[in-house]
């Protein structure tokens, strides 16, 4: 069995590192191993077909592992998707940035976050968070901080050309650290998706945020994708093949609907309506 190998694809040098110009690799022909190769494309991913673009296309054409992937590239590219994906996977986030001008005073915070790591402590788990949901090397991260909670409310990939000395330094060592995280080795294939009905802003809830995201991190071992989905999202049961309510339920709660929606479409539901009735029913109690 072949060693696995790390390329770092940049525009340029870092400090300590051993990179290789993006028109090398792309010029190069399969000569690496499938699937022994991880890539770290930290070209300009920006703009679609650009050549950064085109980094990761090829590498998962020739079976390489690529942070950022194609889909990641995709959502990034798109920041209200990308919000959407994320604030799904427990991220505050701000989804309407119209609302950001009647908000002069509320403080403000942009992050470079390399491999999922940021250096402010009151951002970091957010950071993390945004990482394994859409892994990029480095991001810009804006976040605005709404009746004390920090809400992200725009995202930006960025290449090495776009850092300065001390982050291209910091970003040199995430990668000589040999403590990153790709997010992709250990995905096994999808085999059924579950979506979980969740309301972050709910003081009642019956799930918090950390126990969802263990669920989350069995799920992948187990081959199923766990996304959370908003009271707002009922058009999104659909495109599961299970619903999980973890919210409170009540035949005149939102809930019921989802429940309803789920059984309609023959999918599976817990709680189910028939359960839901029965435990509003004093008969059952």
């Amino acid at each position: 069995m072949s060693r696995r190998r790390t390329l770092v694809v940049a525009p340029g040098a870092l400090p300590a590192i051993e990179t290789l110009e993006p028109a090398r690799y792309l010029a190069e022909d399969a000569r690496f191993e499938p699937g022994a190769v991880t890539v770290f494309n930290l070209c300009d991913v920006g703009r679609y077909l650009s050549e950064g673009y085109y980094v990761s296309l090829l590498a998962d054409a020739r079976g390489h592992e690529v942070v950022p992937s194609i889909d990641t590239l995709e959502a990034v590219v798109n920041v209200p998707e990308a919000l959407r994906l994320l604030e799904d996977a427990g991220v505050a986030t701000l989804r309407d940035p119209a609302i950001l001008p009647s908000l002069p005073h509320a403080p403000r915070l942009e992050v470079l976050s390399f491999f999922g790591r940021c250096d402010r402590r009151e951002l970091a788990r957010a950071a993390a968070k945004v990482y394994r949901r859409l892994p990029v090397p480095v991001a810009a991260l804006s976040f605005v901080k709404i009746e004390g909670t920090w809400h992200l409310y725009d995202l930006r990939a960025q290449s090495a050309d776009d850092l300065d000395e001390a982050a291209r330094a910091q970003l040199s060592e995430r990668i000589r650290s040999g403590r990153v995280e790709t997010g992709l080795a250990a995905a096994g294939p999808v085999r059924a998706s579950l979506a979980v009905l969740y309301d972050p802003a709910d003081p009642f809830k019956p799930t918090y945020d950390e126990g969802l995201t263990r669920l989350e991190k069995v799920g992948e071992r187990m081959g199923v994708a766990v996304r959370r989905i908003g009271l707002h999202e009922i058009d999104r049961v659909a495109e599961h093949d299970a619903l999980f309510l973890r919210v409170l339920t009540g035949p005149h709660l939102p809930a019921f609907r989802f429940a309803q929606r789920a059984e309609s479409l023959g999918i599976p539901v817990i709680d189910d309506t028939r359960s839901i009735l029965r435990c509003g029913n004093k008969v059952y109690l």
